[in-house]
């Protein structure tokens, strides 16, 4: 995800760069960024951001250990975010 803010990839983040970001996530244009956008820009730019680790996982998947290849918090939590905005109902995250 850094890479993407480190628009020159000078491993510094500067206020241009963290204002550009906020201007992209910010896609209404008023003073906040809400979850929604959040989420939207996530989604929008996940391939970038599991971009290091796609080959692991891909690989995982490949050989037939799909719990090894989602085996993560991170990836846990998106998922639940994701059923949660999609359902009537809130799905428990500890049934999972």
């Amino acid at each position: 995800m850094f890479a993407l803010l480190d628009r020159d990839g000078d491993k510094n983040l500067t206020k241009l760069e963290l204002t550009a970001f906020y201007e992209d996530m910010n896609t209404d244009n008023n003073q906040v960024v809400i979850t929604e956008e959040i989420f939207s820009w996530i989604n929008k730019n996940l391939d970038s951001i599991c971009n290091e680790h796609r080959t692991m996982i891909d690989e995982d998947l490949k050989s037939g250990d799909r719990a090894k290849a989602v085996k993560s918090k991170a990836v846990h939590d998106l998922y639940m975010d994701i059923l949660d905005k999609n359902s009537d109902s809130k799905v428990d995250k500890n049934d999972t």
